[in-house]
């Protein structure tokens, strides 16, 4: 709520304890733990008529004060003076005219928002999940090898981020649309300036996660996909979308069920690169394919209408793919463009590949005849799987799954 981590005021460990500690009262009474309890009993005690899983439980029975600190918040007790262990009797006691007014949370968030430390906290978590870059802490080593950069990677991101709240705070009213809105315009989603940066500062931009980019969820994935293509990653002849379907590749992409998984994975890996492999090889066959069947070539849902997609014309084959790194990865260049000439060695190799292995299109990647579509089940000159390779490439690109 206050941007405060609290596993990270003190080294958790119950060394300092003795052999014959009570852990239950040790909370409010040894050093070893009362560096945090002192922090969080008094705000966790104002939400303990909520259970483990977030479930109202007004008749919850209380620890008793010599476990737990009373229910407060900088100094402010929400209780009244006779009570035996002051917030013990939230529920239907007297209210303090000095402390206690209302119920314990709506009186926790009143004075929370009035916390100076309130903006900066809301602009955190914003701020990680559109730039996938982590909140830094003040690096405490000096002699590390690394300290210098460190340092000033602390000191770019929380200038920054300051920046962010006090915007936030005062020229946006608080507005989250507004601080969304200013991170995702700003250098550390859209990258820093395109200028010669010395060793130091180089480094120290990377650390602090200038223009680091973070892996879509599984479901910004699928809608992407279909907004593109008109696909969606589904099993042979199935129609469930598996980037949606809780046990297929939902969770193993990154995705939570808001029960026993409610933290996104935002950090690619093996499995996850596998399934971006596979969701891009099988949408660009049946994308390709359809296009190339359509009775009407303006319906065509990725391909341009204009392309003979059944002739190798050099000049068209690299228009169109230009066109298509545009559309797909945002990236404008023109047929001569490098990444253009790598993508048509890709489909000259793949095109003769295909040529090489026969005229008949995989089993899934032919069309069976609609009022759409004509049926399709060969490509002798191998055009159609060479722009199904390359779909695939532009589908499977870091660029079109990070964010």
């Amino acid at each position: 709520m206050l941007g405060i981590d609290v596993m990270k005021l003190a080294d958790f460990s119950t060394v300092g304890l003795p052999p014959d500690a009570d852990l239950d009262t040790a909370t409010t009474s040894a050093v070893a733990c009362t560096s945090c309890h002192a922090v969080m009993d008094p705000v966790a005690r104002l939400f303990y008529s909520f259970g483990n899983n977030g479930e109202y439980r007004p008749a919850r029975v209380r620890p008793p004060p010599q476990e737990m600190f009373e229910a407060s918040f900088r100094g402010q007790r929400f209780c009244t003076d006779d009570d035996d262990f002051c917030s013990g009797a939230i529920v239907g006691a007297p209210a303090d005219s000095r402390d206690h007014v209302g119920d314990p949370i709506t009186w926790l968030a009143a004075r929370i928002v009035q916390d100076a430390r309130f903006p900066y906290a809301m602009v955190l978590p914003l701020f990680e999940g559109l730039t996938g870059a982590r909140v830094l802490r003040a690096p405490v080593d000096p002699i590390a090898a690394d300290y210098a950069e460190q340092r000033l990677a602390f000191a770019i991101q929380n200038a920054y981020l300051t920046a962010l709240a006090q915007r936030f705070d005062t020229v946006h009213g608080r507005n989250l649309k507004a601080l969304a809105r200013d991170i995702l315009t700003g250098p550390f989603f859209r990258g820093g300036p395109d200028v010669e940066l010395d060793d130091l500062t180089a480094r120290a931009l990377t650390l602090a996660g200038v223009g680091r980019g973070v892996l879509v969820t599984p479901e910004q994935w699928s809608a992407h996909l279909r907004a593109v293509t008109d696909e969606v990653v589904t099993a042979t002849g199935g129609d469930v979308d598996l980037l949606r379907a809780f046990d297929e590749y939902r969770i193993l992409f990154g995705g939570v069920n808001w029960e026993s998984l409610t933290t996104r994975f935002r950090q690619p890996n093996p499995v996850m690169m596998r399934i971006v492999e596979r969701a891009a090889n099988q949408v660009a066959c049946r994308v390709v394919a359809k296009d190339a069947a359509r009775k009407t070539v303006a319906d065509r849902k990725l391909l341009a209408p204009t392309l003979d997609v059944t002739a190798s014309d050099a000049a068209a084959v690299q228009a169109e793919l230009a066109r298509l790194r545009l559309r797909l990865l945002g990236e404008d260049g023109g047929p001569g463009d490098a990444e253009v000439m790598a993508l048509w060695s890709v489909y000259e190799g793949a095109r003769q590949d295909a040529i090489a292995g026969g005229g008949a299109l995989p089993p899934a990647c032919r069309v069976t005849a609609t009022d759409e579509l004509n049926a399709l089940t060969n490509d002798p000159s191998g055009a159609l799987r060479a722009w199904m390779v390359v779909v695939a490439a532009l589908l499977s690109d870091p660029l079109f799954v990070v964010e």
